[in-house]
C-alpha cells in the first residue's frame, strides 16, 4: 500500500515550500501541516496591543504555542528537528512518507543569511562573514536542546543529523535534495512516485518562486550550480564554512567539501 500522508523536513531556504507545491501538483496525498499558516497580518492583528519592541517575540511565542497543537497530528514545525517520540507512537506514522529536504549548505548559508527568518535576535544585520560567526538562538519549535548554536552551520548540522536519524524509525523515507529538483527533476519525482499515488500521467513542474522573486528555473539552475560557489563568498568564508560542516553528513547528502 502506498502512503496517504507526506511530511516534509528541511531546514529555512531549503526549498521546502517549492517541494511543497511539487508534491502537491503531482501526488494524489495528504501534505501534513508544517507550523503556523496565516499570513503575518493576521498575527500581527494579536499583536497592535503589545509594544513595537516586544513583538518580534510574542510573534514567535504565538508561533510555538501553534507548533505544540501539530505535534501529534502533524509531527511538528517543518523546519525543526523531528518530533521522534510523537511519531514513534502515531497510528498514521506507517502511511506517511517523510521528506527531508536539503540544500548545499554553502548555498544555504547565503540563502539564510538573506533571509534568517524566525530570528530571535535583533542586532542590526551585518556581512554575511559577520553572520556565519554568529550565535543562533533557536525558538521552542526548533526542537533542539541547544540553548543557542555557536553559528548557523552548526544548527545546520545538528537538523540534517536529526532527520538522518529518522530514517531508522520510519517505513518510508527519502533524501531530497534542492539540487536534484532542479538538474534531475523526473527521475526525482520518479523515485518519490514509487511511495505515492501520482495524480496525473505528467510530472508538472513549479516555475514560478513561492517567495516573490523574479526568477525563472533556468535562473535557478545556474544560481545553484556547484561551480558557482567561489563567486558568492570569500575564501575565508568558504573555509569557515568547510571547517564547521560535519564530514559524515556531507557524504550521507552526497556534497562536497570545498576546499
Amino acid at each position: 500500500m502506498k502512503n496517504i500522508y507526506v511530511k516534509i523536513y528541511g531546514e529555512r531556504n531549503s526549498g521546502t515550500q517549492y517541494l511543497h507545491r511539487v508534491i502537491d501538483r503531482n501526488f494524489t496525498c495528504k501534505i501534513l501541516e508544517h507550523g503556523y499558516t496565516s499570513p503575518f497580518r493576521n498575527i500581527s492583528i494579536y499583536l497592535q496591543d503589545i509594544a513595537k519592541g516586544d513583538r518580534l517575540v510574542a510573534s514567535q511565542r504565538i508561533q510555538d504555542i501553534d507548533n505544540k497543537r501539530l505535534i501529534h497530528s502533524d509531527f511538528g514545525w517543518k523546519h525543526g528537528n523531528p518530533q521522534m517520540d510523537a511519531i514513534k507512537t502515531a497510528q498514521h506514522r506507517n502511511l506517511t512518507l517523510f521528506l527531508a529536504m536539503t540544500k548545499n549548505p554553502y548555498f544555504w548559508a547565503k540563502s539564510f543569511y538573506e533571509r534568517p527568518y524566525a530570528n530571535l535576535s535583533t542586532k542590526p544585520k551585518g556581512s554575511f562573514s559577520e553572520f556565519l560567526t554568529t550565535p543562533w538562538v533557536p525558538s521552542d519549535r526548533d526542537n533542539t536542546s541547544m540553548v543557542f548554536f555557536d553559528n548557523p552551520i552548526h544548527m545546520w548540522n545538528e537538523k540534517i543529523g536529526s532527520v538522518r536519524q529518522l530514517e531508522s524509525y520510519v517505513s518510508a523515507f527519502q533524501l531530497v535534495r534542492y539540487e536534484d529538483m532542479l538538474t534531475s527533476f523526473e527521475p526525482t519525482l520518479e523515485r518519490i512516485g514509487q511511495l505515492l499515488h501520482r495524480a496525473g500521467r505528467r510530472w508538472e513542474n513549479v516555475t514560478a518562486s513561492p517567495k516573490g522573486d523574479p526568477l525563472s528555473f533556468a535562473d535557478y539552475q545556474q544560481k545553484y550550480s556547484p561551480d558557482r560557489i567561489a563567486g558568492i563568498m570569500s575564501r575565508e568564508d568558504i573555509l569557515f564554512i568547510s571547517g564547521n560542516l560535519d564530514a559524515e553528513l556531507m557524504r550521507w547528502c552526497r556534497y562536497e567539501l570545498v576546499a
